[in-house]
């Protein structure tokens, strides 16, 4: 059965804030990272967290700063791939429950980012958690790629309305022709619905309104065309 990964926190300027998506208990991670001891070394990140407490109804944010719990060394490492906190280096005086309690083994470090394994992982799953972890911190950096691409679309729309505030539409002949080639369907991934008519090469670039140069685009293929021409 396949475990299940999540994204708890991720640091923000050096401070730890909780990912909107997370619904468990932010208690438990948050108790290990309180536990954690400073390492020999002292020359990993100064990290810090922000605590909400309430007290009758008024609500007081406070940062509370973590011991350097990571060496240098570890923590380039945990760019590299994920590091479980059960894997953090101890010196022979230390014993385990001054690292970390129990739930330690189920908390991962992957570039400046905590994630939380639903159960403490087997031996045979670890490369599992390595690679759901990857692929979780990828999907979020290719939606930020894909948001940046939309608003540069949408800025770009902007300064071209603002530039050029009255535009001749497109010829009904020309939206005929092109409707018919292109099957009544999105040329990307075939929706029939939202369809719009998209210039493959902008008018702000040169682009013409010939059906050479237009194509039927359902509008999340167009946001996320962007500036593209492709």
């Amino acid at each position: 059965m396949p475990i299940r990964i999540s994204k708890v926190l991720s640091c923000v300027d050096g401070t730890f804030l909780q990912d909107p998506r997370f619904k468990g208990r932010l208690g438990d991670v948050v108790g290990v990272l309180t536990a954690m001891k400073e390492h020999p070394l002292a020359n990993g990140p100064a990290w810090t967290m922000d605590v909400t407490i309430e007290d009758q109804g008024r609500v007081q944010v406070i940062p509370m700063a973590l011991d350097r719990f990571l060496s240098d060394e570890e923590y380039r490492q945990s760019f590299a791939s994920p590091l479980c906190f059960a894997q953090l280096d101890m010196t022979p005086a230390q014993k385990e429950p001054s690292r970390g309690p129990q739930e330690a083994r189920n908390i991962w470090l992957y570039r400046d980012a905590l994630y939380v394994t639903e159960r403490t992982p087997k031996e045979s799953e670890l490369d599992e958690v390595v690679l759901r972890i990857k692929s979780l911190h990828f999907q979020d950096d290719e939606a930020l790629k894909r948001l940046r691409e939309q608003v540069a679309n949408f800025e770009a729309i902007e300064r071209n309305l603002a530039a050029h505030p009255v535009r001749e539409a497109i010829p009904d002949d020309v939206k005929l022709l092109v409707w018919t080639r292109d099957g009544g369907a999105c040329i990307k991934c075939g929706s029939t619905v939202e369809l719009q008519f998209d210039h493959i090469i902008p008018l702000s670039r040169g682009g013409g309104d010939q059906a050479e140069n237009i194509q039927l685009l359902c509008r999340s293929c167009n946001l996320a065309k962007g500036p593209r021409l492709v």
